[in-house]
């Protein structure tokens, strides 16, 4: 075989292999972990809020032998006050506890502690256990992992802040958790609202927004059907 002909076997074959490391990649399993509400906020009087921190697999109903997962936030404005998790799941549920991020594990300096839950797929009792994959139930829609119950640290603070994940996940499965913003609003104003036949007004007077003042009347008319916001 030619010097020109063994390069482009060898190049044929090098490229064959590139291929399949990406077609590995993008059909590689998925543990997905987020959070509901997707935009959690603090309104003006809130203490606290409760997050949903929601599992799921992609492709969906997949076992698992566990999954791990660490939750980073600043505590300076957030206190993590209960933790309660979904029974339902099975597996053997470990939970760290909290612990600061003295390593920047999710590097992002603005958070300074985390939150660790874990989750062990069990064995059935027996000569010859053999392993029951985790969740132990159904999870085809996703499913809740736990409740978290953030308190409001600072009740002068309005802005932002973030929640940070990061998963340690089973073998053959990749991880997905984006970040999450938790708002903190400020001196907000209910709307007046007044009805009548042909109209609708509706009044926001001197709400405040993150420092700005927003103030609006808006009219909606109708004559021969109803209004509709």
């Amino acid at each position: 075989m030619s010097k020109s002909n063994r390069v482009r076997c060898i190049s044929a074959a090098a490229f064959s292999s590139v291929l399949m490391a990406f077609g590995s990649i993008a059909l590689a399993d998925e543990q997905i972990v987020s959070i509901s509400p997707s935009a959690p906020a603090f309104g003006e009087s809130d203490t606290s809020i409760v997050l949903s921190i929601d599992y799921a697999t992609n492709p969906a109903n997949e076992g698992a032998t566990g999954l791990g997962v660490k939750i980073f936030y600043d505590n300076t404005l957030l206190s993590a006050d209960d933790l309660a998790l979904n029974e339902a799941l099975g597996g053997q549920p470990q939970i760290a506890g909290i612990s600061a991020d003295t390593n920047d594990d999710d590097n992002d300096p603005t958070t300074n502690e985390k939150i660790i839950v874990a989750w062990l797929q069990k064995n059935t009792t027996g000569l010859s256990p053999e392993p029951i994959p985790w969740p132990e139930t159904d999870h085809t829609d996703g499913v809740k992992l736990y409740d978290l119950t953030f308190g409001r640290k600072d009740a002068d603070f309005s802005g932002k802040t973030t929640i940070n994940f990061r998963l340690d996940t089973a073998a053959g499965f990749d991880a997905k958790a984006d970040s999450v913003e938790v708002i903190f609003k400020d001196d907000e104003t209910a709307p007046e609202i007044t009805l009548s036949e042909t109209s609708v007004t509706i009044e926001a007077v001197g709400a405040n927004y993150f420092g700005r003042q927003l103030y609006g009347i808006f009219r909606f008319c109708s004559h021969d059907h109803r209004n509709r916001q």
